[in-house]
C-alpha cells in the first residue's frame, strides 16, 4: 500500500430548549392567585436514562495486524460530542380582593447534561504469543486521538407576584440550577508491536480539550400593597461543572525505528466558564409595609475533582514502558 489511513469520527450532538410559562390572577371579595413554572432538561451522551456511566467509544486501530506501506499510515480518532442546553421557566401571580388579596408565584429551572466518551487511536497486538508482536512499516506513523467535547448550557427563571387589598401579601420563589460533567478518556499508544518509519516521523498524540461554559440566572419580584402590605421575595442561581478524565500517550512492551523524529505527546487545554447570578426584591406598602428579600448564588467548578468533592485527578501522561526507541534525529516525550 501507498497509504494507509484509518479514521474514527463522533459528532454526537444534543440541542435542547425547553420553556414554562404559568400564569395565574385572581379577583373578588377574597382574591388568591397562584401560579408554579418549571422546565427540566436532562442530555446524555455516554449515559443512560437513569445516569448510570456508559462511554461512548471512538475507536481507529490495528490489532493483530502487520502493515507495510510506502506512503504515510495515519490513524485519527476524534470525538466533537456537543450538548447545548437552553432551559427556561416564568411564573407570575397577580391577585386583588375587597379584603384579602394573596399572589403566590414561583418558577424553577434544571438542567443535567453530562458526556462520557472513551476515545482511542492505538497499535495493539492484544495477547501475542512470546516474542511475536505485530510489525508495521511504513513511510511515516501518526497516532492522534482528540477530543473536543463541549457542554453550553443556559437556565434562566423570572417569578413576579402581587397582591393588592386592604391586606395585601405576595410571595414570590425562582431557582435556577445547572448541573454540567465531562468525564472523558484519550488515549494513544502502541503497544506489544514493532513499528518503524522508513522516511518521516512516528508521532503518537493525545489531546483533550474540553470545554464547559455555564450561565445560571434566576430573578424574583413581590409587590404587596394595602393597608397592610407584605412582600416576600427569594431567587437562587446555582451552577455546578465538573471536568475528569484521563489523556494518555505512550508506547509499552514495544520497539520503535524513526528514520525522523519520534514523539509522545499529551495534552490537556480542557477549561470551565461560569456566570452565576440571582436577583431578588420585594416591596410592601400601606401602613403597615414589610418587605423581605433574600438573593443567593453560587458557582462550583471541578477539574479533578468529583461534584460531591472527591478527588479524581485529571490524568495527563506521556511516557515509555519496556520499550526501545531508535530515532535518526530527536525523541520527544511530553506532558
Amino acid at each position: 500500500a501507498v497509504n494507509v489511513d484509518l479514521d474514527a469520527l463522533n459528532e454526537s450532538t444534543i440541542i435542547a430548549k425547553v420553556s414554562a410559562v404559568s400564569v395565574s390572577i385572581a379577583g373578588g371579595a377574597i382574591g388568591v392567585g397562584a401560579s408554579i413554572g418549571i422546565s427540566v432538561a436532562r442530555n446524555f451522551i455516554g449515559y443512560d436514562q437513569s445516569g448510570e456511566h456508559i462511554p461512548a467509544s471512538v475507536q481507529a486501530y490495528l490489532r493483530a495486524t502487520d502493515v507495510t506501506a510506502s506512503g504515510a499510515l495515519t490513524q485519527h480518532a476524534v470525538s466533537n460530542g456537543k450538548i447545548d442546553a437552553l432551559v427556561l421557566a416564568g411564573s407570575a401571580a397577580i391577585a386583588g380582593g375587597a379584603t384579602v388579596g394573596v399572589g403566590a408565584s414561583g418558577a424553577g429551572t434544571i438542567a443535567q447534561n453530562r458526556i462520557a466518551v472513551d476515545t482511542r487511536a492505538f497499535v495493539d497486538d492484544g495477547d501475542p504469543p512470546a516474542g511475536l508482536l505485530s510489525v508495521v512499516n511504513a513511510g511515516s506513523v501518526h497516532l492522534k486521538a482528540m477530543d473536543t467535547s463541549v457542554i453550553t448550557t443556559y437556565v434562566g427563571t423570572v417569578s413576579l407576584a402581587a397582591a393588592f387589598g386592604p391586606v395585601g401579601a405576595a410571595i414570590s420563589i425562582g431557582v435556577a440550577t445547572a448541573t454540567n460533567q465531562i468525564a472523558s478518556v484519550v488515549e494513544a499508544f502502541i503497544k506489544d508491536a514493532i513499528v518503524a518509519s522508513t522516511s518521516g516521523d512516528i508521532t503518537v498524540e493525545a489531546v483533550s480539550s474540553s470545554t464547559i461554559t455555564a450561565e445560571s440566572a434566576a430573578a424574583s419580584v413581590a409587590l404587596g400593597l394595602g393597608f397592610v402590605g407584605v412582600a416576600i421575595s427569594g431567587a437562587g442561581a446555582e451552577a455546578t461543572n465538573v471536568i475528569l478524565g484521563k489523556t494518555n500517550a505512550y508506547a509499552e512492551n514495544s520497539r520503535l525505528a524513526s528514520a525522523g523524529n519520534v514523539s509522545v505527546l499529551a495534552t490537556n487545554t480542557s477549561e470551565i466558564d461560569a456566570i452565576v447570578a440571582a436577583l431578588s426584591a420585594a416591596v410592601g406598602g400601606g401602613l403597615v409595609g414589610v418587605g423581605v428579600s433574600i438573593g443567593a448564588s453560587l458557582a462550583e467548578n471541578y477539574i479533578g475533582w468529583t461534584a460531591d468533592g472527591n478527588s479524581q485527578p485529571a490524568e495527563v501522561k506521556a511516557y515509555l514502558r519496556n520499550t526501545s526507541v531508535n530515532a535518526t534525529n530527536v525523541l520527544k516525550v511530553q506532558a
